[in-house]
């Protein structure tokens, strides 16, 4: 298990517990996985390194020495071949294995070097197995049986996010929040390296900019940012209803993503109940 530490050695403790200082350059294992049935399938994409477009820190951020900002990538081969998913964006996640990152219906990325991932939970743990790290409590799942949330034994990033040509403007799911830090530190990045960086958002974004860099926040490849957590807010809520008009960019091909970052200390999203109009563009298989 990576445990967290300190980037700067005169840092206070947070919760007894140090950040992990983080490697630089990114390689990242995507997993795209058919529903109800099918091949697993994985590609590993060597991400070069190079600043993402439209990266703007916030004012008086300083990124560490050695900072890389979120990479491009080379989308895996396949991931858009869920033809048995269902078009309401797979509901309750009740077809997963618990404490596996394979998500049926859905692709999970982490970026390289860093430590857990978004997996499948159920009970009032957060996920281990792939996923182990931190056993504080949960919340249970609010629909059926398992919920898909994070977990880690130090910093990472990690995404989950399905696509297809947009149906409905009607997006709904029920979002849990646990952070463990107390405090939520959002720059325009969804790189780990980037300190300090404890955040999640839900965001509509356009399937091109996510078959090139799935870790993407810039302006031109956000549709619309559905959630976010803003520095302030409270660190532990219940399972909450999030709802999103999405009409403006139906018939357009884009994908909805979840993304966790966490450079300082346990941070546990977790996700059910999604409702998303996605199909398959025709043709696809």
């Amino acid at each position: 298990m990576q445990f967290f530490t300190s980037r700067i050695a005169a840092r206070p403790l947070l919760v007894g517990v140090l950040m992990v200082a983080a490697l630089v350059g990114v390689v990242a294992v995507a997993i795209a996985v058919p529903c109800l049935g099918g091949n697993t399938e994985k590609a590993v994409a060597q991400v070069p390194k190079v600043s993402q477009p439209g990266h703007v820190s916030p004012p008086g951020h300083v990124s560490p020495p050695g900072h890389v900002s979120p990479p491009g990538h080379v989308s895996p081969p396949g991931q858009q071949t869920r033809t048995l998913c269902p078009s309401d964006g797979n509901e309750g996640f009740e077809d997963g294995v618990v404490g596996t990152d394979t998500i049926p219906c859905w692709t999970v990325l982490d970026q390289a070097n860093g430590a857990g991932s978004w997996c499948n939970q159920t009970g009032t743990l957060p996920p281990q197995g792939t996923c182990s790290g931190s056993s504080t409590s949960v919340a249970a799942p609010p629909e059926g049986s398992q919920a898909v949330m994070t977990n880690q034994g130090g910093p990472g990033s990690h995404v989950l996010y399905q696509c297809g040509v947009l149906k409905s403007g009607a997006i709904s799911f029920q979002l849990y929040i646990n952070n463990e830090a107390g405090t939520f530190v959002n720059p325009s990045s969804l790189d780990y390296q980037v300190y300090p960086n404890q955040q999640f958002r839900a965001d509509l974004v356009s399937a091109t900019a996510i078959a090139a860099n799935p870790f993407s926040v810039a302006p031109e490849d956000v549709l619309l940012n559905v959630y976010q957590t803003l520095p302030g807010d409270p660190p532990l809520s219940g399972y909450v209803p999030v709802v999103a008009d999405a009409s403006a960019y139906m018939g357009q091909e884009v994908c909805l993503r979840f993304s966790e970052v966490e450079n300082l200390f346990f941070f546990h999203a977790g996700v059910d109940d999604v409702h998303v109009d996605l199909r398959q563009k025709k043709g696809a298989h």
